[in-house]
């Protein structure tokens, strides 16, 4: 009995599929994925100290942050419709390239 080759391709290709499913099911089911595994703090707001260092108006100690300038939400909003505005204005304003035909 002789094999024909595209039914040796197919056969071929089903049973690479099949590995590959195997291998995918097999290292998924060893190694789960590790997202959301930051562990879970117990710590309540209804402990004085904590309602305290979280209401304090302290300056950061971040030295990082220390010269940044504050910015309020208003102020994002503004800068976000005026980078939208500067956006939608450069693509308008831009010329109209038209293909040369080859013949």
């Amino acid at each position: 009995m002789m094999i024909k080759l595209p039914t040796l391709k197919l056969v071929a290709m089903v049973n690479c599929l099949l590995l590959l499913l195997v291998a995918f099911v097999s290292y998924y089911t060893l190694n789960p994925p590790t997202l959301g595994t930051a562990p879970i703090s117990t710590a309540t707001t209804d402990s004085p100290a904590m309602a305290i260092s979280a209401t304090s108006a302290t300056p950061s100690t971040n030295p990082d942050l220390a010269n940044l300038p504050y910015v309020s939400a208003d102020g994002l909003k503004q800068q976000a419709q005026a980078q939208a505005q500067a956006v939608m204005y450069s693509t308008v304003n831009q010329p109209r390239i038209q293909a040369r035909s080859s013949r």
